[in-house]
């Protein structure tokens, strides 16, 4: 049997330019991809209604997605990002695999995130997914970054912050890992902020 929760998420979509946030909203939201690059000014805004199901608890979640994605420019746009921010509960960290540069840059956005997300002068380490986008150039150029230095930085992460910082390789151009990305997303959500302990007893309880 399953039961249907409702949730609320603000996400922010992070990492340098051309990495591929935009191609993976879009892909998430409407199934579909543009080819060509088009740099995002400040930030683009969605909501999303998406219905999905969680395995492990038998449970269909109803979660209303408000997505920013952010513009990947870090000085260009580094005095007016810190505004979308604000009021956010997780991230996706995303770098492009096919330009090591932009996997560099991940401690860059990850503290920017959490030194603004709160509003206040203070460091706040929300949860966040790591995604390793463009692996369909894999095999098409020399200098990739390998699936095991993803994983192994998430693992640091983990290590380090006392929570779980998952993995996802996507391709936005094929779809491959992005519905992935967001239900991995939604799991850290639910355990970081105790939703997923709440869920567990509103299932043994019905």
């Amino acid at each position: 049997m399953s039961h249907e929760i409702k949730l609320a998420i603000k996400v922010v979509i992070i990492g340098d330019g051309a990495v591929g946030k935009t191609s993976l909203c879009r892909r998430f939201l409407w199934k579909t991809f543009t080819h060509g690059y088009k740099q995002t000014i400040g930030a683009d805004f969605y909501v999303y209604l998406w219905d999905t199901y969680l395995e492990e608890l038998n449970v269909r979640v109803d979660v209303k997605w408000i997505l920013y994605d952010l513009a990947g420019q870090f000085v260009t746009f580094q005095e007016i990002r810190p505004q979308f921010y604000m009021g956010a509960r997780a991230a996706l960290v995303v770098f492009d695999i096919s330009r090591p540069e932009t996997f560099r840059s991940i401690p860059i956005w990850i503290y920017e995130y959490w030194k603004n997300v709160s509003g206040r002068n203070m460091i706040e380490k929300r949860p966040l997914v790591l995604v390793g986008n463009k692996i369909d150039l894999r095999e098409k150029v020399t200098n990739s970054v390998p699936p095991e230095w993803g994983k192994s930085y998430a693992e640091k992460l983990t290590k380090s912050l006392g929570f779980e910082v998952p993995y996802v390789e996507t391709s936005a151009l094929y779809g491959w890992g992005v519905n992935e990305a967001f239900k991995k997303l939604l799991v850290a959500v639910l355990k970081y902020y105790g939703l997923m302990d709440r869920l567990i007893k509103i299932v043994e309880e019905k």
